[in-house]
């Protein structure tokens, strides 16, 4: 067997190199490997110091995801980190690529504690719905007070080990040969005779206790809206750090954080997490090869195409745009000087870095200038025939090997593949707004697409920071998205109101409801996309009503909201309940009410409906991967796991029977799809189809 810890001694420093690749995660295997390693060298004489350092890339980089939902084995990390503080010789935490979550607390328990000039560390636990259980709480504030370890408990982010306020916890950052440098900064802790330094002995973060308590009961008003449970927690624990002693702190935390891993909230957050990763298991990957990508084609002078040649400069491609005329080519260059300049405003680039990103961009009014690119991103919107009439010329014009990509996303790819004469080179890839923020990008591959441009594609979206999503023949998201607006028409219809829809589904934990959503996009795009996508007898059309009356949107001033100021202010007007009322009256809808809990229900239920066909019809591969697009695409709340992770969770037998219910009102959109049945009948639900 492997040895997962591998013990060195080196002039009187015992060396603990963890190798359990690919980053070292705090598998039992780990934890084990520690602890006995830490036992032989507290057992010998010889040995004057330790040295815990990672082999590979990476400090240990978190627990050991294989491990979550079972028992945990001994020794767990608690006792890890216990035991490493309480060791009797110095013990040094040799830190580089990122230390996180557990690999964190474990750096905390060290003595002492020295870190490559790149690497990062944090306790991102808030993600999972989670606290750091195995000291973070306690260990973090000592050193750093409340503010810091808040912030980084909170956020979950990653933090350089060159950040203000981070040198709070390492005693050197160090260039250059990290376990030479840690083994001498070990000697030297020999020399001068120094002995182990425990962090449950510092007090500096509490130097402060007024400031100390101010930060804690600002967190505490900062949260008092979020719905998740855990931010609340991880505050108590903050404030128990300073209040309770160590060891009665280490026992409020851990009962915590069992209550918190008890919660639906962290089974669906850690249901999100397990789901990102197994979208990006694509069968292309066995074998397939990404190909190298240096220029980037862009075909458009939209938004999309502006957003897309703007992130791929960014990323360091060269990249050209290509129009149809002179003057789309000036606006395309005038578009994406100022959402540089917008970048370099909100600090997320350099004005040096942007000046050097406008130095690798071109634009050009004729797709002869796509020659030489390696991958060319059609991102306009247009008829079949003329999207087809576009890569027939672009079957012209490419270079052998370049892969040429359907990013308005509209039409069917095959169609598209076959106006070429290398079809295995076509893909469509449907991308979310706005794209510097959104996560998830789906991948719709053709019949005959390579697996070389499969995997070439992955590798371009993941350099972009998103999850690739597989789906078949059309997007998952605008049909899921659709179901959920037309659940809500529906329920407007029948006697609701936007507004009381708008509330519910915040209420849910929506970052918007449906209608403030349909205002910000505006009426005409969404409307159209809308009716491509859903299935129904009957579509409401009341906003054909508010369009009538000049209402068509944030941007007109004025849509289901009023849009007034700037910043706008955001009010609710009593014409649009007006012109609803008057749209069911002509229609002869004797109106109703609807609760909060209804509303939410159907529009819930809805989307898993939705979710179910696409299933069937083998749109989407795994209902993880309708959860990953909807949380990274749409805003649907990522403690609920995804809508459905969500319908489970709410109970799919219940959910059947009253998806029949409303089947009276709409049958051809509100019956169950037999999928249900077939889950139901062998007492299964969603999650058990996401083996594959």
């Amino acid at each position: 067997m492997v040895q997962a810890v591998l013990f060195e001694v080196e002039d009187n420093v015992a060396v603990l190199t963890i190798k359990s690749p690919p980053v070292n995660a705090l598998s039992h295997a780990v934890r084990s490997g520690i602890v006995d390693g830490l036992d032989r060298a507290l057992g010998d004489d010889d040995v004057k110091a330790v040295v815990l350092i990672g082999g590979g890339r990476t400090f240990p980089a978190g627990a050991d995801i294989r491990e979550f939902g079972h028992p945990v084995q001994d020794p767990w990390l608690p006792e890890v980190c216990n035991r490493l503080e309480m060791a009797s010789k110095p013990v040094v935490a040799a830190v580089h690529g990122t230390a996180l979550g557990g690999g964190f607390e474990v750096v905390l328990a060290a003595h002492y504690r020295i870190a490559d000039k790149d690497a990062r560390f944090g306790l991102p636990e808030v993600t999972l719905g989670i606290l750091p259980g195995a000291g973070g709480t306690q260990r973090a504030p000592r050193l750093a007070g409340a503010k810091f370890a808040l912030d980084m408990m909170l956020t979950g982010r990653p933090v350089p080990v060159t950040a203000p306020g981070a040198k709070v916890f390492f005693d050197a950052v160090v260039d250059g040969d990290l376990r030479k440098e840690a083994v001498a900064f070990a000697q030297n802790l020999i020399s001068e005779g120094k002995g182990p330094r425990r962090t449950r002995d510092q007090r500096i973060g509490f130097e402060d206790p007024h400031a100390y308590q101010n930060e804690v009961t600002n967190r505490y008003r900062m949260v008092a809206r979020q719905q998740e449970y855990a931010p609340e927690q991880i505050i108590r624990c903050v404030e128990a750090a300073a209040l309770l002693p160590f060891d009665q702190g280490l026992a409020f935390e851990r009962s915590s954080f069992q209550d918190c891993l008890e919660t639906s909230q962290s089974a669906a957050l850690r249901h999100a997490f397990f789901a990102e990763r197994r979208a990006g298991k694509f069968p292309e990957l066995k074998t397939g090869q990404a190909r190298e990508l240096n220029t980037i084609g862009v075909i458009g002078a939209g938004g999309l195409a502006a957003s897309v040649a703007v992130i791929c400069l960014q990323e360091g491609w060269h990249v050209v745009a290509a129009t149809t005329t002179v003057r789309a080519a000036e606006h395309a260059a005038s578009e994406i000087s100022k959402l540089l300049g917008g970048a370099v405003m909100r600090k997320h680039m350099t004005q040096t870095e942007a000046d050097e990103a406008l130095a690798r961009f071109t634009t050009a009014s004729d797709l002869v200038a796509l020659s030489e690119a390696d991958m060319i991103l059609d991102c306009t919107i247009r008829p079949p025939s003329a999207k087809r009439d576009v890569f027939t010329q672009l079957d012209a014009i490419a270079k052998e090997g370049a892969v040429l990509v359907d990013a308005g996303a509209h039409s069917k790819v095959n169609l598209l593949a076959q106006a070429t004469g290398a079809p295995g080179d076509v893909v469509a890839l449907h991308l979310y707004a706005p794209l510097r923020i959104s996560k998830v990008a789906e991948i719709v591959p053709g019949g005959n697409t390579s697996e070389d441009t499969v995997a070439t594609v992955i590798s371009f979206l993941r350099k972009l920071d998103k999850f690739p999503v597989r789906a078949k023949n059309e997007q998952i998201g605008p049909r899921i998205l659709a179901a959920y607006r037309l659940a809500a028409d529906y329920i407007v219809e029948a006697g609701g109101t936007p507004y009381l829809v708008d509330q519910a589904m915040r209420g849910f934990g929506m970052n918007l409801g449906p209608y403030q959503a349909l205002d910000y996009e505006g009426f005409e795009a969404s409307l159209s996309a809308q009716g491509s996508a859903c299935r129904a007898s009957h579509q409401p059309d009341f906003v054909g009503r508010l369009q009538a009356a000049g209402r068509n949107g944030a941007r007109s001033g004025k849509g289901f909201y009023l849009y007034e100021g700037k910043p706008a202010s955001v009010q609710q007007d009593p014409e649009v309940i007006e012109l609803i009322r008057a749209y069911r009256e002509e229609n002869g809808i004797d109106p109703r009410g609807f609760s909060e809990e209804a509303i939410r229900y159907r529009c819930l239920a809805a989307m898993a409906n939705e979710g179910a066909r696409l299933l069937r019809e083998g749109v989407a591969r795994r209902p993880s991967d309708i959860d990953t697009v909807m949380i990274h695409a749409f805003g649907f709340p990522r403690w609920q796991g995804g809508p459905m992770k969500a319908a489970d969770n709410a109970g799919l037998l219940h959910m059947k029977v009253e998806l029949e219910r409303f089947a009276r009102e709409e049958p051809k959109f509100w019956t169950p799809d037999r999928i249900f049945d077939h889950l139901a009948k062998n007492g299964k639900v969603f999650d058990d189809l996401n083996t594959q």
